[in-house]
């Protein structure tokens, strides 16, 4: 693949047998709308269950998310259908049943029991106009087999908002299924809290004296509306201090779990029951009154803990009181982190990550045999794909370790627990088999040749596995290619023992699997399936000795690229790591020149797979080359390559990038297929690459796109929800000698022994404050990208959400004041959203403004 022939002949000799030759569309005003329109139609899967009421058919239900323009809004669609076979087609069919009903305004979520016989609906019922969506009373309806049971009422000052997020939200039911357990913000003062003075009702004094028509009322109820209280951070502003609730069907009744401390927000619930022991496990947050509440989102190296609290008693004594509740019990007090319990078989299995700067990073898997035994490590950080990890489960050679923020809910059957994670540019789906203590990767047949670089995706908002009579079991998954909005049935065989066929993954790493049947309705309708069958993927190997050069780029690009002002970077001590890139294109083989869009991913502990993504999507089709590289820092790729990257942001990713854009074009593109333009987009940290990009390279780009940019890191330190992110991406961070899963030999080790590095084990033992001293301030402004933002040439276009708590607003708005007065072209465009500008509205108007601002880009070049 490295060389540019052969690699020219196999990909074209696999995709011209599976795509589509397609025409790319003009880049104008109508194109770029209309094309907007018809991908916000591909629909995301969540929320799918099946059950078997009977031999011979399976009773489906799921829901599709997509992005209504006109309405302005995400609108929900759920599906009902049946999958059975088929006597003339001898094969296993899916026949939809009635049409898709769009979910009431009102509804929450829906959860299903572990035998789909009884369903779960919460409502909101009353909103209070200052803070829209806060649920100060609702309802939760309850169905069995889709027949109205009963609706237990929330009382007004029961809790708050009901939370569905997938990290702090979570329901799970009892195995009897007459209780389930879910998750709700407490009522704090704030939201109890009156005015001092009102005409409308009631007040007290300022000396706690009582005027006329004045309640009986606690003075500490007064006045506290506006107190402030730390919330989880970015997208989680209405996170303060989520807690346990348990409503039990019988008695329509909802309490708050009881035994969980105050000051512990709770979230993630287990119904954990064996023989000897019947408990609620869930995921603690460690919220101390010393120390800042950090940002939560894309952080998986909080500090949280397991916990365990007795199922209460729901009886009453003569008296009419309940036996008194039992205290939680943190379950792994030896760990930092610990997070997303899941049962599979009698075990509980979680996610563990290291307290080091990262903030996402390479997992653990950890296992307890009950609650009262010490975690085992089942699967190990990984350092380097080739050296192996040190778990109790064996794992395919080149296994990069895993990396995902949480385990499917739905992901174990028996002693056996599915579940995703990135491999290299891939998401993929891995078995893990607690009894034979293996993993293997598992690929779905019946494919076609590029099918592997779209991976298979389990994550909670459509994985599932389903056990099935005769010995077999159903594995739902959604693809992340161009077929993000479609759900498969893939059956995996057992044998007689419980034990997967086929699973030794020393001959080919693969469990199969054969889709045996497509759900239908989630996916897109016909019209826009054609377009995008046009769309092909690559994933190439980018090779270490491949160099940052302004001569080789020129010869691609037959034009003058100026001088670059890059720093040079370290490598790993001995060979040069690979980096992979990935290619996504529509239409081949007609000779066109294209233009070329670099998209750098943000994080920068994240990854861009081959998954659909509607902005990148667009660029294809468009008529774009889309480029992404994968950098060192990136995440699927071993811990040594996440480790490498904090003390050296703006200098080992922005030449990686460049390696990449280099490498791609110069080997797996024909020179007459390369036009001489190319763009940078980018988002958070990939818009501070960006902001890099166009200031170190400043002859290369034609334009530069920034979304929510970080572009002075140094005044960024005070104002983030993750102020340590800034400490220890710019200055690197020093080994926390408490912590073994730090690698002796990983580079953040050597990076990190200078005068400016941060301190994790001095900062949890708060030794150290937040605020960073002079000299590493001026180690954020030397890494940031404005300190080369004199030296921009080319037009840019920054897109800013106002409510961003990750990102501050005032990073954009500070680089185009200086763009400004450099006299560079620059546009921006302020949304009332936050950090991803996802709102549907804004989203359509900063992708339509960005293509819009291209196509004049490209116009005055032309002329």
């Amino acid at each position: 693949w490295h060389d540019k022939s052969i690699a020219s002949v196999v990909y074209r000799v696999l995709v011209c047998s599976v795509v589509k030759r397609a025409e790319v569309m003009a880049l104008n005003e109508d194109n770029i709308s209309s094309t907007y329109e018809k991908l916000c139609a591909h629909a995301s899967v969540q929320g799918f269950h099946a059950r078997q009421p009977a031999a011979g058919w399976l009773d489906v239900v799921y829901e599709t998310k997509r992005r209504d323009l006109f309405a302005g809004c995400f609108t929900t669609l759920e599906h009902h259908g049946v999958v059975h076979q088929d006597p003339v087609l001898n094969a296993e069919k899916y026949t939809p049943v009635g049409t898709p009903v769009l979910r009431s305004e009102g509804t929450i979520q829906t959860s299903y029991s572990p035998s789909g016989a009884v369903c779960a609906v919460f409502e909101n019922l009353k909103t209070d106009n200052k803070s829209p969506g806060k649920a100060l009373c609702g309802r939760i309806l309850i169905y069995r087999h889709h027949v109205p049971v009963c609706s237990i009422v929330i009382p007004e000052k029961c809790h708050g908002k009901i939370h569905c997020d997938a990290l702090l939200g979570g329901v799970t039911w009892s195995p009897q299924e007459d209780s389930f357990i879910y998750v709700a913000e407490s009522l704090s003062a704030a939201l109890l809290s009156k005015p001092f003075f009102s005409t409308k009702e009631s007040r007290r004094t300022f000396d706690g004296g009582e005027k006329a028509n004045v309640q009986d009322a606690p003075a500490s109820t007064f006045g506290r509306q506006y107190a402030y209280e730390e919330d989880f951070g970015e997208q989680y502003t209405e996170f303060c201090n989520p807690r346990l609730f348990i409503a039990h069907i019988p008695s329509q009744s909802v309490s708050a779990l009881p035994g969980i401390p105050e000051n512990l927000p709770s979230a993630d619930p287990l119904w954990f029951q064996s023989d000897s022991e019947n408990a609620i496990v869930f995921v603690g947050y460690n919220k101390s009154l010393h120390d800042q509440q950090l940002g939560l989102i894309h952080c998986t190296n909080r500090p949280c803990g397991l916990f365990a609290v007795p199922v209460p008693d729901m009886t009453v004594n003569e008296e009419g009181e309940q036996k008194a509740a039992e205290p939680a019990t943190l379950l792994t007090p030896s760990l930092w982190n610990a997070r997303s319990p899941r049962l599979v078989g009698s075990r509980l299995v979680f996610l563990s990550s290291a307290s080091r700067g990262a903030h996402h990073s390479c997992q653990r898997l950890w296992c307890l045999d009950g609650l009262k035994g010490s975690p085992r490590v089942l699967v190990d950080t990984v350092f380097q794909p080739d050296q192996g990890q040190g778990g109790e489960i064996a794992t395919p050679p080149m296994f990069p370790g895993l990396y995902v923020i949480g385990l499917p809910r739905k992901g174990a059957l028996e002693d056996v627990l599915f579940t995703h994670t990135l491999w290299g540019s891939q998401m993929v789906v891995v078995a893990i088999d607690m009894g034979r203590r293996k993993l293997s990767l598992l690929l779905p047949g019946q494919e076609d040749a590029l099918a592997r670089f779209h991976g298979w995706d389990m994550r909670d908002e459509g994985g599932a596995v389903l056990k099935m009579p005769k010995s077999h079991t159903l594995l739902q998954a959604v693809p992340t290619g161009k077929n993000r909005g479609k759900v498969f049935l893939c059956e995996i065989s057992f044998a007689c023992s419980g034990l997967i066929r086929g699973y030794d993954w020393e001959d080919g790493n693969i469990v199969k699997g054969a889709p045996v049947v497509e759900v239908g309705g989630g996916g897109p309708g016909q019209p826009l399936s054609d377009i995008l069958d046009g769309l092909y993927w690559r994933v190439v190997k980018v090779p270490g000795d491949a160099v940052v050069s302004a001569s080789r780029l020129e010869k691609v690009l037959g034009r003058d690229v100026g001088a670059f002002l890059h720093r040079s970077d370290e490598f790993f001590e001995g060979d040069p790591p690979s980096l992979e890139a990935t290619i996504l294109e529509y239409g081949i083989g007609n000779g066109t020149p294209k233009h070329t869009i670099l998209c750098v991913h943000g994080g920068p502990h994240s990854s861009f797979v081959c998954s659909f993504m509607l902005e990148l999507v667009a660029m294809a089709i468009l008529g774009f080359r889309v480029v992404s590289v994968n950098y060192r820092g990136s995440v699927g790729a071993g811990q040594n390559g996440v480790d490498s990257l904090p003390g050296r942001c703006g200098t080992l990713d922005v030449n990686d990038c460049m390696r990449g854009l280099i490498h791609v074009l110069e080997k797996h593109v024909e020179s007459s297929e390369i036009s001489s333009s190319v763009f940078a987009w980018g988002g958070s940290h990939g818009g501070f690459l960006t902001g890099h990009l166009v200031g170190q390279f400043a002859g290369v780009f034609a334009g530069g796109v920034l979304r929510n940019p970080v572009t002075n890191i140094a005044t960024m330190s005070g104002e983030t929800d993750i102020p340590e992110w800034t400490l220890a991406e710019a200055c690197g961070y020093t080994d926390d000698a408490e912590d073994p899963s730090i690698s002796p030999g990983s580079l953040n080790c050597r990076n990190g022994k200078t005068a400016t590095a941060y301190s994790v084990s001095k900062w949890l033992a708060d030794e150290s404050i937040m605020a960073p001293s002079w000299a590493q301030m001026e180690v954020m402004y030397r890494n940031s990208p404005h300190s080369y933002v004199t030296n921009v040439k080319c037009p840019c276009i920054l897109f800013i959400g106002k409510k961003d708590r990750r990102v501050p607003p005032s990073q954009g708005i500070q680089m185009y004041n200086c763009l400004k007065k450099c006299q560079i072209p620059v546009e921006m465009f302020i949304y009332d959203d936050t950090h991803s500008i996802n709102a549907v509205p804004n989203h359509a108007d900063a992708a339509v403004n960005t293509f819009k601002w291209i196509a004049s880009i490209l116009a005055q070049s032309e002329t």
